[in-house]
C-alpha cells in the first residue's frame, strides 16, 4: 500500500489536538464554579425542601429575600457580583419555589433554624449574609444567635420594627384558600409598585415572577400571613442589642415600607452599624439601584472592618 497523503496526517493531528483541548477545558471547568446560575433543591433535616440558586465563585455571600418576595428579587445584582463572589440565593421556606408545609412554624427562631440547616447541608461554615426587609431581620437574628458562622452582615431596609405590622395577620391563615382566590395579578403588581421607586427598569417578567408563587396557591398565601410573625416579634429590635458583627445598613430615602424612624430605632440598638442611604431608591434597593447596591456590598465585604 502507498503512503498516506500528508493531508490525512494533518487531519488526524488536528483531531487529536482538538480532543486534547476539549479534555483540558472540561477538566478546568470542574475546578471552577460556573458563572451560569445553578438552580437546585436541598432538603433540610426538618423535612423542608429549600429551592436555591448557586452562582459565581469566591467568598460566599448568602442572600435572604423579604416577605412576599423570592430569590428573583436579587436578579439585578447577579451580573454585578458573580465574577467576584460565590452567590447563594435561597427561596425562604414558604416562599418562591420552596416548600410551604401547612404544619410548620414561621416564627423568627423557626425560620433561622431552617436557614442554619440549609447552610449546614451546603457545608457553608462561614459566610456573609445579605438580607432584604424580612430577610434583613432574619440576617440580624442569625448573626446574634450564631455569630461564629458569619463574617459580616449587610441588611437592606431591615424590617425590625414590630409596629410595621399593625394587625395580627397570622389569624387569617385559616381562610387562606378564600383569600387566594381573591388575590390577583394586578394586586401583586400594586405591591411591586410600592416596594420599588423606579418604574423605568421594570420588565413584564418581573410581575410574572412575583405573581407565579401566589397564582391560585392557598399555601403561599398562608405562608405569607404566618411569616408576619417574624417581623412583628416584640423582641425586635431590642433583642439584637448583643450583636457584635460588622454591620452595614442600606436604606432608600423613597422607602414606603420601612420609614426612617424604624431605621433610627435599629441604629440606637446597634450604634456600631454603618448606615448608607440613597436618595432615589425605595424599599427594594437591589432593584431600584442595583449598581450602587452592588458597589457598596463589594466595598464592605472587602473592607477591613
Amino acid at each position: 500500500m502507498g503512503e498516506a497523503p500528508l493531508s490525512v496526517f494533518l487531519l488526524v493531528g488536528l483531531l487529536a489536538l482538538s480532543l486534547l483541548a476539549l479534555f483540558i477545558s472540561l477538566w478546568l471547568l470542574r475546578q471552577r464554579r460556573p458563572l451560569v446560575p445553578t438552580l437546585s433543591y436541598v432538603e433540610t433535616p426538618s423535612g423542608v425542601r429549600i429551592h436555591y440558586q448557586d452562582v459565581g465563585r469566591g467568598q460566599p455571600l448568602v442572600f435572604l429575600h423579604g416577605i412576599g418576595a423570592s430569590l428573583y428579587c436579587w436578579s439585578h445584582l447577579l451580573p454585578l457580583l458573580q465574577k467576584d463572589f460565590r452567590l447563594i440565593l435561597l427561596d425562604l421556606p414558604g416562599f418562591g419555589a420552596s416548600d410551604k408545609p401547612v404544619s410548620i412554624d414561621y416564627s423568627l427562631e423557626a425560620q433561622c433554624e431552617r436557614i442554619m440547616e440549609f447552610l449546614d447541608q451546603l457545608q457553608l461554615k462561614k459566610v456573609t449574609l445579605v438580607g432584604s426587609s424580612m430577610g434583613g431581620a432574619l440576617a440580624l437574628w442569625l448573626g446574634k444567635s450564631w455569630p461564629e458562622r458569619f463574617n459580616k452582615l449587610i441588611v437592606l431596609a431591615p424590617a425590625t420594627d414590630p409596629q410595621l405590622v399593625p394587625l395580627p395577620f397570622g389569624r387569617l391563615a385559616g381562610v387562606s384558600k378564600a383569600l387566594s382566590w381573591g388575590l390577583s395579578r394586578w394586586m401583586i403588581g400594586q405591591a411591586l409598585h410600592r416596594v420599588r421607586y423606579r418604574q423605568d427598569n421594570r420588565s413584564p417578567e418581573d410581575l410574572d415572577r412575583y405573581w407565579a408563587p401566589y397564582d391560585r396557591s392557598p399555601e403561599a398565601v398562608r405562608a405569607f400571613l404566618l411569616a408576619t410573625q417574624a417581623i412583628s416579634d416584640p423582641r425586635l429590635p431590642q433583642g439584637l442589642a448583643n450583636l457584635n458583627l460588622p454591620l452595614l445598613v442600606l436604606w432608600g430615602q423613597r422607602d414606603r415600607m420601612v420609614p426612617r424612624r424604624s431605621i433610627d430605632q435599629l441604629l440606637r440598638v446597634l450604634p456600631q452599624a454603618q448606615l448608607l442611604t440613597h436618595s432615589e431608591a425605595g424599599h427594594h434597593l437591589q432593584e431600584d439601584q442595583p449598581e450602587w447596591t452592588a458597589s457598596e456590598i463589594q466595598k464592605f465585604v472587602r473592607s477591613s472592618v
